[in-house]
């Protein structure tokens, strides 16, 4: 079976980091994937500086997708990672196949993810100087669904994140390509009703599937086999010849 190779695009202050429950069980299902860290993030902390901003990390994904030609990726994007997915796809990067978003923002040409964020003015407010860049600190937590321990480890790990990467707009002109298969995966609790303007842009007859699942934001981290079941199923290529019915 031809599968599309993912790649996994972390959230803000997060890093490769994040997906080391779900890649082994990418693994034993044969998905090839790349997991890269964004610049100024996790261990490419030392590269933080006035200059990254969210074409930095849109960047450095097309780079990836680059290295993967001419195999066709499927773009995950969890968080502020949907962004940058957005960023790619408005890029018009070749071979992507499919994008799915991890309970991020659905942006559209010209809006940051602070634009559309239902806490923006929240998170700009708690920008702060760091030697020469502006950065937002992530605290990290904690969720009251995930363990001590699990929180501790994200707590420890989560570096600040350039504000800049969540101020500036997105590049999507023409918006997202109706002939693109998207899929949305939405957190929360049962029956919770969340506050995302944007979830009104995820609509069946514009190309998006909804998939819906009882995690914390961590996905990766809480629901890991969940998460590598959905990605093993979407990652089925749908443009491989063999499975078109025959003449």
């Amino acid at each position: 079976m031809n599968r599309l190779r993912v790649v996994l695009v972390h959230g803000a202050g997060r890093g490769a980091w994040c997906w080391q429950r779900l890649t082994p069980l990418l693994d034993a299902a044969g998905v090839e994937w790349e997991a890269p860290t964004l610049t100024g993030l996790a261990d490419r902390a030392h590269l933080l500086g006035p200059e990254v901003g969210l074409q930095t990390h849109v960047d450095d994904v097309r780079a990836v997708v680059a290295r993967q030609a001419p195999a066709a990726v499927c773009l995950v994007g969890h968080s502020y990672g949907a962004v940058v997915v957005a960023g790619v796809v408005g890029a018009k990067a070749e071979h992507v196949a499919r994008v799915v978003l991890l309970d991020g923002p659905v942006v559209e040409d010209g809006e940051s993810g602070a634009d559309v964020h239902p806490k923006g003015d929240a998170i700009r407010a708690r920008a702060r100087r760091h030697g020469d860049t502006d950065i937002i600190p992530i605290a990290g937590g904690p969720d009251d669904r995930l363990s001590p321990a699990d929180n501790a480890w994200i707590a420890g790990s989560v570096t600040p994140q350039p504000l800049r990467c969540v101020t500036d707009p997105v590049r999507l002109p023409g918006g997202w390509p109706l002939d693109l298969p998207k899929d949305y995966v939405l957190c929360g609790r049962p029956g919770e009703s969340p506050d995302r303007p944007y979830l009104s842009r995820v609509r069946s007859g514009e190309g998006w599937s909804t998939h819906v699942v009882d995690s914390p934001h961590d996905v990766m981290i809480a629901r890991p086999d969940w998460l590598a079941e959905l990605l093993v199923r979407l990652s089925v290529n749908p443009i491989d010849d063999s499975r078109r019915p025959c003449p």
